[in-house]
């Protein structure tokens, strides 16, 4: 089963001028997935259309570099790309004020 780390998904709050990585830990059947999709569209507004495949941040742990984002609520989905599943989750919410 697919899930993030925390059972609920997590609120983080960033400035629109910040560059960071926010970081994803997600599981897989209780594993570590290390390759997945990542989605970031507005909360309530928006559904994901289009994917990227996670990156990495300095420490090779699962990320997203937030950069350039205008102030919103935006919804965190992640993707497991599997033959005949693809599930979808919302990970999380990030408010960029």
């Amino acid at each position: 089963m697919l899930r993030s780390a925390t059972p609920e998904p997590a609120t983080v709050r960033l400035p629109r001028e910040t560059v960071e990585y926010l970081s994803l830990p997600v599981t897989v059947d209780d594993v570590p997935a290390t390759e997945f999709d990542v989605s970031i569209v507005l909360l309530d507004e928006e559904r994901p259309t289009v994917w990227d495949a996670v990156g990495t941040d300095d420490d090779d742990n699962p990320a997203v570099l937030i950069s350039g984002m205008d102030a919103g609520t935006y919804g965190v989905y992640v993707r497991v790309p599997d033959d005949p599943e693809s599930p979808v989750r919302l990970f999380g919410i990030l408010v960029i004020t």
